[in-house]
């Protein structure tokens, strides 16, 4: 059991970071490859959706196109053009603005029923960051929202003024205040853009653009093809602003930026232990930027998590009824957040194969611990304690570890964990069952 409440309250009490990125490498195009390459794009003609549209506009890369969705009780915004952002990275952990902005057409007036953007250029290098999925996705990526603006100022083009603010006024996005919006609830439509080695988990993908869809916070992408008709929504929500609100971008991330709350969910860490002795413990955080929530409603299949002393909404089972090993909905209601519903899973404790129960193991050397693998568990831990001593460990993907035994004598613990982690870039939930035996070293 020490292994398991060292390493699961250790890490959920850590600031939790998004992965390590792979390092930056060029991949160059095709010798005489002519595709533009930039940021601001010299602005399109006027949309083709009315009768006096202006010319038929000159195809690009790529065109996205669909209805223009005004919502109800919104007047229909006048002077309206369209921008394409490209951001490096969507990590919510440690949010940046967008690298590089390709301006598109005015709309027509009255707003059209439908838009158009034709894509007229890859994302520039600024706008690429580095990726990795763990299907074995490696390499480069942008990721593109349609928004469409007030041209406040009337120069043609989505104004950017050095110190990240705009005169201009966000009326519409498909994918809503970014990077803020990325791993919140409701429908995020991007353009993705790919280069480098496709992974098994990229399947359908292919180099260059792709069209994707988010529905939930730690939902993989769904694929759709770039002809889809993609509704625009047109909301005039004020949040639209924080992506040029400097303030939201500092660093620890504020609850409230610019007017605006941040992130529209609560930031949850939440652990689940099944001890080796048979009981089972859940420990979940609440935070709204750096400030601990309090005042959260917790819930467990159901099953609501009380508020204790120690910081944590916790649930303590000596019998388990509800945290059985399996998948569990997590629910956090949060005053002036919207809900957050996620998934946390619990693995089985592990079967051990060897050493056998009480085997006498041979001190100061390399011994081999090996189980049966885990459903549901994406890697292992391993530690011996004997007597007062700290104790080593050692982590594994496999069902079988060398483990350095140390060079002192007599009882001793072996205790090997299985773990189940979800690590969304705000989010982090973590299961962890563990099977404890005793040894004996012997010189």
């Amino acid at each position: 059991m020490r292994l398991t409440l060292l390493v699961a309250l250790s890490t959920l009490l850590a600031a939790c970071g998004g992965p390590a990125p792979l390092p930056y490498f060029p991949v160059p195009f095709d010798a005489g490859e002519s595709i533009p390459d930039g940021g601001h794009v010299e602005p399109g003609p006027v949309d083709a959706g009315t009768p006096d549209a202006g010319p038929a506009p000159v195809p690009g890369l790529v065109t996205l196109a669909g209805p223009l969705e005004i919502s109800d009780g919104i007047v229909p915004p006048t002077n309206t053009r369209l921008a394409m952002l490209w951001f490096s990275s969507l990590d919510t952990s440690a949010p940046r603005r967008f690298d590089a902005v390709e301006d598109g057409r005015k709309l027509g007036e009255p707003v059209p029923a439908r838009w158009r953007f034709d894509v007229s250029a890859t994302p520039p290098e600024s706008a690429r960051g580095a990726w990795s999925t763990p299907g074995g996705g490696a390499g480069l990526a942008s990721w593109g929202a349609v928004v469409a603006f007030r041209d406040m100022n009337n120069d043609g083009a989505l104004t950017v003024l050095d110190d990240g603010t705009t005169p201009d006024e966000l009326v519409g996005s498909s994918a809503g205040a970014l990077p803020f919006d990325a791993d919140g609830p409701g429908v995020r439509t991007l353009l993705l853009w790919r280069q480098g080695t496709l992974g098994a988990d990229e399947d359908g993908m292919v180099q260059g653009f792709n069209l994707v869809r988010v529905t939930g916070p730690l939902d993989r992408p769904s694929l759709f093809p770039t002809s889809m008709d993609l509704p625009l929504p047109i909301t005039n929500d004020p949040r639209l602003g924080l992506m040029f609100c400097p303030p939201a971008f500092s660093a620890p991330s504020p609850e409230l930026a610019c007017g605006q709350r941040v992130f529209r969910t609560p930031q949850v860490h939440a652990v689940a232990l099944s001890a080796a002795e048979g009981f089972t413990v859940a420990y979940v955080q609440v935070h709204a930027g750096p400030r601990p929530v309090f005042d959260a409603r917790v819930t467990l299949d159901g099953a609501v998590l009380p508020f204790t002393l120690d910081g944590t909404y916790s649930l303590i089972e000596l019998s388990p009824r509800v945290l059985r090993a399996g998948h569990h909905q997590l629910r956090v209601e949060a005053p002036y957040h919207e809900a957050l519903n996620l998934e946390l899973v619990l693995p089985a404790r592990p079967h051990v194969t060897a050493p056998a129960v009480s085997a006498q193991l041979q001190a100061n050397q390399v011994q081999w611990v090996k189980w049966d693998a885990v459903p549901l568990a994406n890697s292992y831990g391993v530690s011996l304690f004997l007597g007062d001593s700290p104790g080593v460990s050692v982590e594994s993907l496999q069902n079988e570890a060398k483990l350095p035994l140390p060079a002192g004598t007599g009882p001793a613990t072996l205790e090997v964990t299985a773990l189940s982690l979800i690590a969304a870039p705000r989010h982090f939930l973590l299961g962890s069952a563990t099977t404890s035996m005793p040894v004996t070293l012997v010189p």
